[in-house]
C-alpha cells in the first residue's frame, strides 16, 4: 500500500481498510479538481499521486510545510492531504 513496510509510520490511518475505502470515495467525488499532497516520504507521495491522478485530478506536490503554504496560496486547491508532522513548520 504505503511504500516499503520501513517507510511507514506506526499508527498511521493508511493502515486499515477503512480510511482507504473513505479515501477512494473522496477520490471519486473530487474528479476534475486540483489537489496539494504535502508529505516529506517520497514513498506516501507517489502513492497518494497516483491515486488522484487516475481520478483526472490535477496533482500539485510539496515536500515541505512553507513548500505547501506557498502552493495554497498561488493556487488555491479544492484539497489538501498533508502530512501534520512534517520537519520544518509545526504550525497549520
Amino acid at each position: 500500500m504505503i511504500g516499503k513496510k520501513e517507510d511507514r509510520r506506526p499508527g498511521h490511518p493508511w493502515e486499515t481498510d477503512s480510511f482507504m475505502r473513505k479515501l477512494d470515495y473522496l477520490i471519486k467525488a473530487l474528479a476534475e479538481y486540483t489537489g496539494i499532497v504535502a508529505d516529506d516520504i517520497p514513498a506516501n507521495i507517489g502513492v497518494v499521486v497516483d491515486m488522484l491522478s487516475c481520478e483526472s485530478i490535477e496533482v500539485l506536490i510539496a515536500t515541505g510545510g512553507e513548500e505547501a503554504l506557498e502552493l495554497i496560496a498561488n493556487h488555491p486547491p479544492d484539497l489538501v492531504l498533508l502530512d501534520v508532522r512534517m520537519p520544518g513548520h509545526r504550525r497549520l
